[in-house]
C-alpha cells in the first residue's frame, strides 16, 4: 500500500507521493507535520530496514516534492517500530515499538527537536535538498 495525500481537506482522487517516499515495499502509519514540511512513516522490506518495520523521515523541498526518505536508525530497533506522532509543540516523538520483547507493542517517547535537526541536516548534507 502506498501513502496517499490530499490537500486542503478536499476529497479529491488520492495521488501517490513521490518515489522517494513510496517504494515497491510497504509504507504505512504516516505522520505529516501541521505545516506539511515533514513526513514520518513506517516501511518494511527496504534495503536499509533494520527489522520488521522501521520509521523513515522525508522533508518537502522548495519545489513541493518529497525528498528520498531516510531511515531513522537512531530510533529503530530489530523489531517493528511504527505509528509515529510528534507532539503539537514539535518537541516529542511518540511511536509504538515491539522492542525489548514487547510483542504487542508499547508506546515510547523521546525528545524530537535535536533528532529532527540531525536527520534534516543529514538529508540536506547528502545532497537531497
Amino acid at each position: 500500500m502506498d501513502l496517499k495525500w490530499n490537500k486542503n481537506g478536499n476529497w479529491l482522487p488520492a495521488k501517490a507521493l513521490d518515489t522517494g517516499v513510496n517504494s515497491s515495499y510497504y509504507e504505512f502509519n504516516a505522520y505529516v507535520s501541521p505545516d506539511e514540511s515533514l513526513l514520518i512513516f513506517t516501511s518494511y522490506g527496504r534495503v536499509d530496514d533494520m527489522g520488521r518495520g522501521d520509521l523513515y523521515i522525508s522533508i518537502r523541498n522548495a519545489a513541493g516534492h518529497w525528498e528520498p526518505a531516510k531511515n531513522m536508525k537512531a530510533v529503530n530497533s530489530a523489531e517493528l517500530d511504527y505509528c509515529p506522532f510528534v507532539s503539537t509543540d514539535g518537541k516529542t516523538l511518540y511511536y509504538t515499538s515491539e522492542k525489548a520483547g514487547k510483542k504487542n507493542g508499547n508506546i515510547f517517547m523521546l525528545p524530537f527537536e535535536t533528532l529532527k535537526f540531525q536527520l534534516i541536516n543529514s538529508l540536506t548534507e547528502s545532497g537531497t535538498e
